[in-house]
């Protein structure tokens, strides 16, 4: 359980 910031630092791409 990681907050979400830390899920578009690890895939970017996906967030644009």
């Amino acid at each position: 359980n990681f907050p979400l910031d830390l899920a578009v630092i690890e895939v970017p791409s996906r967030n644009g």
